[in-house]
């Protein structure tokens, strides 16, 4: 993978293999000689979900943070009368009940109870961690795992099938939030079991599935599109540089909207033409998070 260059990769996951395996392949993709950039993905899929992954490299590693405020598009198959300890397909069934005996109205009730802020508990197969470690980890060692609920939202859902046993659903939700989680939850609530089957990530924000068989890629200067923008001066640089603040001012709007209820409050920097950096607004200011050379 020679010529790695900073900015965003949109990868296509396959079923089986794992974010932390694609983002091994940029590293050891790079040519030997130079100083290797800094990769991280945007957000791991489970190695049974398939869909996009989005790879961060050089300054956009640091930029990681802005992207929970992103929504994502996921498709996923519910399968009814079973729960599993991982909440997939590759788990272990922990509970068998009868599939729902109810009509699309109820079904659409309980979903639509899942929607907004709320409190999850994750599966016990996730990456939480527990005293440093994996919470899967400890599970796969057949050692107890108890994680604490998070807070999470869910903007949209909407069954699109219902078949014998099975049903498809869409959901939109920010980063943090567990499907395999809502399957369980969804499951109970009806009075039944459910896990998942199969799981996709459709986008994550403004990205979408690239091309078959290649990654797409976004440059660092475009890769920011739901931040307004400040264009800033050589003075305001250099200012900023030496840790100062700025006053807020009107900034060139973003070319992509983040729907609510997440109130955007970091701003991209740019000087000649180059995004340098991101910064806060706090308050009537415009105080710095991270700022990098243009390359």
């Amino acid at each position: 993978m020679s010529g790695l260059r900073a900015g965003v990769y949109l990868e296509w996951k396959a079923v089986g293999d794992t974010s932390h395996a694609v983002v091994r392949r940029y590293l050891d993709g790079q040519p030997p000689g130079v100083r290797p950039l800094k990769v991280m993905h945007g957000g791991a899929l489970d190695p049974f979900a398939e869909g996009l992954l989005p790879i961060l490299v050089g300054p956009m590693v640091r930029c990681f943070p802005l992207l929970h405020a992103l929504p994502k598009v996921y498709r996923a198959t519910v399968v009814w009368g079973a729960e599993t300890d991982t909440g997939d397909a590759q788990g272990r069934v922990v509970a068998s009940a009868p599939p729902p005996q109810v009509g699309l109205e109820r079904l659409n009730e309980v979903l639509q109870q899942q929607v907004g802020w709320r409190d999850q508990v994750p599966e016990a197969f996730s990456n939480q961690r527990i005293d440093g470690e994996r919470a899967w980890e400890k599970a796969r060692r057949g050692e107890s795992v108890a994680l604490a609920p998070r807070r999470v939202y869910l903007h949209r859902a909407v069954w699109s099938a219902h078949h014998e046993g099975t049903s498809e659903l869409e959901l939109e939700c920010l980063g943090g939030y567990y499907v395999r989680a809502l399957a369980r939850d969804l499951g109970r609530a009806l009075g039944s079991a459910a896990h998942l089957r199969s799981l996709t990530r459709v986008s994550v924000g403004a990205w979408a599935r690239p091309a078959q068989g290649e990654a797409t890629f976004i440059p660092l200067d475009q890769a920011l599109p739901w931040l307004e923008v400040r264009v800033l001066s050589d003075e305001e640089l250099g200012r900023l540089r030496k840790g100062g603040v700025l006053e807020l001012r009107k900034n060139r709007g973003a070319s992509w909207r983040v729907p609510q209820p997440q109130e955007v409050r970091h701003v991209a920097l740019e000087h000649l033409n180059h995004i340098v950096g991101i910064a806060e607004k706090l308050g009537a200011t415009l105080s710095p998070v991270t700022l990098w050379s243009a390359r």
